[in-house]
């Protein structure tokens, strides 16, 4: 049984940043220290061997990514979303874009 999405306001928008990903905004809030290339090798005898996987600029990305996904989802907990959209519309639609911003990289 599907529950009724929660009650939106019309007037309790979201922040035009949740509603479109725009990644200067979101990675300077990304904390360069957290990358390791070593974490992105492969491993041989427990040790890190061959060259990085995943950049520090396209893992900066994606980091800021998670970030703007989890305060969409935080933000729609706490008021809903318009048109009443339930937490699984939303990550549909999360998707939607990361996929139409991602041909555009």
């Amino acid at each position: 049984m599907r529950r009724r999405p929660p009650k939106v306001d019309p007037a309790d928008e979201p922040p035009a940043r949740l509603r479109a990903f725009d990644s200067d905004e979101w990675q300077p809030l990304v904390d360069p220290d957290d990358y390791d290339p070593d974490d992105y090798r492969d491993r041989m005898n427990w040790e890190p061997v061959g060259p990085v996987r995943t950049s520090f600029e396209a893992w900066r990305r994606q980091q800021a990514w998670n970030l703007w996904s989890r305060a969409r989802t935080e933000w729609h907990k706490a008021h809903g979303w318009p048109g009443g959209l339930d937490y699984v519309e939303l990550m549909q639609e999360t998707v939607r874009i990361r996929r139409k911003s991602d041909r555009l990289v």
